[in-house]
């Protein structure tokens, strides 16, 4: 298992601080929202939650995902690289989070709904009838409803 975690260091590292720094991006964005609304959240605060992200992934990467050990020029050419492939992620949320949260939020979240009723149907297909009644019923904290997803399952069985 130690083999493993030494050869595998830099993939396992760079995976791990990429989802820490997702969580970050998450939790600022929760914060911005707070702080300064919906709509400036999804704007210049959305940049600004970025800009922090590309700062904290910058840094972890350096120093324990790669172990970099440059100063200077070496290493503002360094974080100038980093920064220039980030830029492009930055430019493509700030799109998404202006244009889907801003202007299509109503139509976004029908789109949303939509999406996750297709899903959620195509699941129901595939699991059945049955499985699905009893997932629902017990999220929903029913357990007595079950019974009568039984019985429904059972009358359908004798159709």
């Amino acid at each position: 298992m130690i083999k493993f975690f030494k050869k595998h260091w830099e993939v396992l590292s760079y995976l791990i601080f990429g989802v820490l720094t997702t969580l970050l991006n998450i939790l600022l964005y929760a914060v911005f929202t707070r702080l300064l609304g919906y709509t400036a959240a999804n704007s210049w605060g959305n940049v600004l939650d970025n800009a922090l992200c590309i700062l904290f992934a910058y840094a972890t990467n350096r120093a324990f995902v790669f172990r970099s050990r440059t100063t200077g020029r070496a290493m503002a050419k360094e974080f100038g690289a980093f920064v220039t492939c980030r830029l492009g992620t930055l430019v493509l949320d700030a799109v998404i989070m202006m244009v889907g949260g801003n202007l299509f939020a109503a139509q976004g979240a029908a789109l949303v709904d939509t999406a996750m009723q297709g899903l959620l149907g195509a699941v129901a297909g595939w699991l059945g009838p049955d499985t699905t009644l009893y997932m629902a019923n017990s999220f929903a904290g029913s357990h007595a409803a079950v019974g009568g997803a039984e019985l429904c399952v059972q009358q359908a069985d004798h159709l």
